[in-house]
C-alpha cells in the first residue's frame, strides 16, 4: 500500500495551535501545576507535602499559587513565551498581548 504524504503544517498554523492551547491552559493552570508537581519545585516552595492525592491538598496548593503568582504575571509570561517562539523560531512579529488570552477569538486569521 503506498504511503500517503501528510500535509505539512505552516508556521502560522503551528503558532495558532500554541495560541489556542495557551488560552485553554489559562483556564486551569493553577490546578495543572498542582497535578504536575513532580515536574516542578512549587510544592516545596509552598511548603506542602509533595505526596498529596486529595482535593484538599490540591485546593491548598491552588490557594498558595493564587497568592504567589497573580494571574497578570502568569499571563505576561505565557504571552511573552509565545511571542518569543514566533519571533525567534519563525521570524514572525505575532504581537500577542496578555489581554488576548481572555478572548479565544482574538485572531481570526494568522
Amino acid at each position: 500500500m503506498p504511503k500517503t504524504k501528510q500535509k505539512q503544517m505552516t508556521n502560522g498554523e503551528f503558532i495558532k495551535i500554541i495560541e489556542q492551547n495557551a488560552i485553554e491552559y489559562r483556564k486551569g493552570w493553577k490546578r495543572q501545576l498542582a497535578v504536575d508537581y513532580h515536574m516542578n519545585d512549587l510544592m516545596e516552595l509552598a511548603k506542602l507535602h509533595p505526596d498529596y492525592k486529595d482535593e484538599q491538598s490540591l485546593a491548598q496548593f491552588e490557594k498558595w499559587i493564587k497568592k504567589t503568582i497573580p494571574q497578570e504575571v502568569f499571563d505576561a509570561i505565557i504571552v511573552d513565551f509565545i511571542n518569543y517562539i514566533a519571533g525567534h523560531q519563525y521570524g514572525m512579529d505575532l504581537a500577542m498581548y496578555s489581554r488576548d488570552l481572555s478572548d479565544p477569538n482574538w485572531r481570526k486569521e494568522l
